[in-house]
C-alpha cells in the first residue's frame, strides 16, 4: 500500500470563539492539540506523512493555501460545536481547489450529531465518531478502496447520496499502546496557557488518563459508563523523559486529565518518578475535591507541582445536587485548605445559571468562596454543549438562550434555568470577578507573592482585567461586541 498524505487541523479561532468580549484580550490562551496530535503520531507509526496546522497562528486564506500547496489525500479537521460552522467553510474552500481529498471531521461535535455534520456540508465526506487514533488509520489505509468504509467502526458517510453510519467503535482500551503525541508538528514555544494557569513557559499538556467517573450533567463524556482509563506510571514517566529530551526548552507541564487523583496508587507513583528523575520543570493538574489528600497534595508539592484545579462549580450544596456534582461543600473548603496547607496554588472554577439556582445563590456563593484562600477564580455560565445530560433533556432543567451553535461558547449564556434570566448571569459573572479581585488583601498578597515575570505578566492582565470588569458593564455580553 502505498503511504499516503494526511493534513490534520484546527479551524482558524481566536481567544474571543472562548472567552467574551475584551475580556478574551486579558485572559485567553492557547494549548495545543493533543488529540489532533495524538492521531497525528499513530499515522507516522504507520509510515504516513502528516502536517499539522493549528488556526490559532494560521489564517483562513493561509490555511487553504498551505493545504492545497501539501496536496493531502485526506484532510482531518477537528470540531466541537462552536467552530462547526468554520469547519464547514474550510471543508468548502480546499474541496474548491482540491476535490478529490477527502475530508473527514472528528471531535466533540459528532457524538450524537454525527449525521447532522454531514448535512451541514456536502463538502465533508466523512465524519469520526468518538476516539481517532485508530479509525483514521484505517480510513487513510481504505482510501484506495472506497468500498471497504462500511467495514470501518465508528465512522458515517455518504453512500449513493445516502448516510450510512457503522458500528461503534469501543473506547481504546490500552493507552499505553499509543504512540506520544507528534509534538514536533506544531510550534510548541508559541502557546501560552489562559491567564493565571501557568508559572513557566513554554508549557505542554499531557493526557495521563482519559475519561471520568462524575456524572455532572454538563460534562461531556466519550463513554457513558463514566469510567477512567488509565496509562500506567511507567507509560506516562516515559513521556515526560521524551518531552525533557526532545524539547529542552519546555518548562512547564500540565496534566490535561478530567480527574488526575482519582486512582491515587498512580498519582503517588507518577509524583515519586518525577521526584526521582529531578526534572527542572513545574506541573498543574485538574482535580475533583473529593478524591483528594493533604499526603497527596505533600508529594505533588515535592514533585514540583506549583498548582491545581479544583472544580468548586458552587458553593450552596443544592447547586451542587442539582448538577450531580456529588461532592458537598465541605469537601470544597477542605480541598482548597488542604492544597494551601501543601504550598500548592489553587484554580476554582464556579458556574452560574444552574439548574434551581437563584440569583441569591450565585452571591451566596460568591460571597463563600471570597472568604476561601484560592488564588484565582474563574465565573462561568452554564453551557448546554451537545452530548452531554444538559443538553440532551434541557427542558428538564431551563431554556436555550440561542438555536446557534456558534453561541455555545465556554463563556457565553446560552442557557438560563427557570430560576434566573440571562441578564441575571451575566451580572453574577461581573459580580464575581469584581468582588474577588478586587479585595484589598487579596491584591496585597499577589503583589508580595510576586517572584517571577510570569507573575507580574498574570498581574498586568490580571488588573487590566478588573478594571474593563469594574469599568465595562458590558464586558461578559457577547451581543455587545462584534468577532470578525
Amino acid at each position: 500500500m502505498d503511504k499516503k498524505r494526511v493534513v490534520l487541523c484546527m479551524s482558524p479561532w481566536r481567544p474571543n470563539d472562548f472567552f467574551t468580549g475584551k475580556f478574551a484580550e486579558d485572559v485567553g490562551g492557547a494549548w495545543h492539540p493533543l488529540g489532533i496530535l495524538s492521531i497525528a503520531g499513530m499515522l507516522e507509526r504507520e509510515g504516513h506523512r502528516v502536517m499539522v496546522l493549528d488556526g490559532a497562528f494560521i489564517s483562513f486564506e493561509d490555511m487553504v493555501r498551505m493545504i492545497y500547496n501539501y496536496r493531502p489525500h485526506l484532510l482531518g479537521v477537528y470540531s466541537n460545536a462552536f467552530s462547526l460552522p468554520r469547519v464547514s467553510a474550510l471543508a468548502k474552500a480546499v474541496k474548491e481547489v482540491l476535490p478529490e481529498v477527502k475530508v473527514v471531521v472528528g471531535g466533540p461535535i459528532t457524538v450524537g450529531f454525527n449525521e447532522m455534520v454531514l448535512k451541514q456540508s456536502e463538502c465533508i465526506d466523512v465524519v469520526v465518531v468518538g476516539e481517532g487514533e485508530e479509525t483514521i488509520v484505517e480510513l487513510v489505509e481504505g482510501l484506495d478502496e472506497r468500498g471497504s468504509w462500511g467495514e470501518i467502526k465508528g465512522i458515517s458517510f455518504r453512500d449513493d447520496g445516502q448516510i450510512v453510519s457503522t458500528a461503534l467503535r469501543k473506547p481504546i482500551a490500552d493507552l499505553d499502546n499509543l504512540p506520544y503525541p507528534a509534538r514536533h508538528l506544531v510550534p510548541l514555544h508559541m502557546y501560552r496557557p489562559p491567564t493565571g494557569t501557568y508559572k513557566r513557559l513554554p508549557a505542554v499538556y499531557i493526557f495521563s488518563s482519559r475519561g471520568c467517573n462524575g456524572e455532572c450533567i454538563f460534562c461531556w463524556q466519550m463513554s457513558k459508563r463514566h469510567e477512567i482509563r488509565y496509562r500506567s506510571a511507567e507509560n506516562v514517566l516515559g513521556e515526560i523523559d521524551q518531552i525533557v529530551r526532545d524539547f529542552p526548552f519546555i518548562r512547564e507541564i500540565r496534566f490535561f486529565d478530567d480527574n488526575f487523583a482519582y486512582n491515587n496508587e498512580r498519582a503517588f507513583q507518577i509524583c515519586e518518578g518525577i521526584i526521582r528523575r529531578g526534572y527542572d520543570l513545574t506541573f498543574y493538574a485538574s482535580m475533583r475535591v473529593d478524591n483528594v489528600s493533604k499526603e497527596l497534595f505533600r508529594v505533588m508539592r515535592r514533585a514540583g507541582f506549583w498548582g491545581v484545579m479544583l472544580g468548586l462549580e458552587s458553593m450552596v450544596q443544592k447547586d451542587l445536587d442539582a448538577i450531580r456534582k456529588g461532592v458537598k461543600v465541605d469537601q470544597n473548603r477542605e480541598a482548597v485548605y488542604m492544597a494551601k496547607e501543601a504550598g500548592i496554588e489553587t484554580v476554582t472554577p464556579i458556574i452560574f445559571g444552574l439548574p434551581g439556582q437563584t440569583y441569591e445563590d450565585g452571591l451566596k456563593t460568591i460571597e463563600e468562596v471570597c472568604k476561601l484562600p484560592t488564588d484565582y477564580v474563574n465565573f462561568h455560565a452554564l453551557t448546554p454543549f451537545p452530548g452531554t445530560e444538559l443538553f440532551n433533556n434541557v427542558e428538564k432543567y431551563g431554556k436555550l438562550t440561542t438555536d446557534r451553535f456558534e453561541d455555545f461558547t465556554f463563556e457565553g449564556v446560552a442557557f438560563t434555568p427557570y430560576t434566573m434570566t440571562r441578564e441575571e448571569i451575566l451580572k453574577l459573572r461581573r459580580e464575581g470577578f469584581k468582588r474577588f479581585y478586587s479585595r484589598p488583601a487579596y491584591l496585597m498578597k499577589r503583589a508580595v507573592n510576586m517572584k517571577t515575570w510570569v507573575d507580574a505578566r498574570v498581574a498586568v492582565y490580571g488588573l487590566r482585567g478588573l478594571f474593563r470588569t469594574i469599568f465595562m458593564p458590558n464586558a461578559f455580553d457577547p451581543s455587545s461586541y462584534n468577532v470578525s
